[in-house]
């Protein structure tokens, strides 16, 4: 989802480790 992208930061680490800017759900959509 382009959600996930937009509040995450442009980081594939991001996508793949927890962090207190993006909400478990968005690692799932993404």
């Amino acid at each position: 989802m382009t959600t996930s992208l937009v509040l995450s930061p442009p980081s594939p680490v991001a996508l793949i480790e927890p962090s207190p800017q993006v909400p478990r759900p968005f690692y799932f959509f993404k």
